[in-house]
């Protein structure tokens, strides 16, 4: 008798020690339970670390999907529905595409077969309440950090920013690099390009925050922050339903908070790097729109920063 290629798939959405180590106990307890079934064969084990359950571009969850349509996979094991997946549109087309390929998935903590005569209807049921609990908590967040900028107390996060440091009273200042942000920003304001800029930085090895070489992109995110003019403005990006960033242009207030922190550009020079990216912009779409390709970069900018 052929025996039954079982896959396991685990995931947690952070990605600090804790966490790591329940994907560990995840991978455990299923080698365990393998132990107890010898009609069992293992068909791999997938694993996604810091990986929230609404994205749709898993690695761990793709591969394993993979070796089902490879037919290599004839039942899946995950602890709960939303370590499965959180976005009920996603569980249930997956669900369905597996289940026409006879690939049974166990959600252990619900206690469900998807193969089963309610399989389906249990899974939806109970995914319905997980994304509608997850939203909830979500917005909740939302509030708390409105409340806290709306009394004058926002969380910062400008020890991401080059050129800031964080002390241990808690507050940011300008560090050694300080002085390369400053030289970006005249640079820019003397109008020189992105390209040429993130040309220059590379070629004196110059180094971001994670210590890699520069984009255009990070210069463009660097020269469009407000925060290098001492000022702190909190919601410039948002994250809409479908949890992707979006540059805010209106849909969500935002609160700005005046002398902030140490400044390493003044307003003056932050405003005048803002009209030259403006007017670069402006260049390329017109250079877009007249029917050329735009390959040379030397003007482009970043049309959605991360932060």
């Amino acid at each position: 008798m052929d025996k039954i290629r079982v896959a396991v798939y685990c995931r947690v959405s952070g990605r600090d020690e804790k966490r790591h180590d329940s994907i560990t106990n995840q991978r455990k307890h299923y080698e365990a339970l393998f132990e107890q079934h010898d009609d069992w064969r293992m068909a791999g084990v997938f694993s996604d670390l810091g990986t929230s359950g609404y994205k749709d571009s898993r690695k761990g969850f793709n591969s394993l999907l993979d070796a089902c349509h490879m037919g290599k996979v004839d039942l899946i094991l995950t602890k709960s529905i939303s370590r499965f997946a959180r976005n009920t549109y996603t569980l249930i087309t997956t669900v369905r595409k597996l289940s026409d390929l006879n690939i049974n998935i166990y959600f252990e903590l619900q206690n469900i077969y998807t193969l089963s005569a309610e399989g389906e209807l249990l899974m939806t049921l109970y995914a319905a309440f997980a994304q509608a609990e997850s939203e909830g908590a979500r917005r909740q967040t939302q509030m708390s950090v409105k409340k806290r900028y709306e009394a004058g107390n926002p969380t910062r996060h400008l020890d991401m920013c080059l050129g800031y440091t964080k002390t241990e009273a808690g507050d940011f200042v300008p560090d050694e690099d300080a002085g390369v942000v400053s030289m970006m920003f005249d640079m820019a304001a003397s109008g020189v390009s992105v390209y040429q800029i993130t040309k220059y930085l590379n070629e004196k090895h110059y180094h971001t925050k994670q210590g890699k070489k520069f984009c255009q992109t990070g210069v463009t995110r660097i020269l469009r922050n407000p925060s290098y003019t001492g000022d702190f403005v909190y919601q410039r990006f948002y994250v809409d339903e479908e949890r992707h960033i979006r540059p805010n242009r209106g849909e969500k207030p935002m609160y700005k908070i005046i002398d902030d922190h140490t400044a390493i550009v003044s307003r003056k020079i932050w405003n005048t790097v803002q009209l030259k990216l403006d007017e670069a912009a402006q260049r390329y779409r017109m250079r877009l729109k007249g029917g050329k390709d735009g390959q040379e970069g030397d003007d482009h900018t970043c049309t959605n920063p991360k932060k």
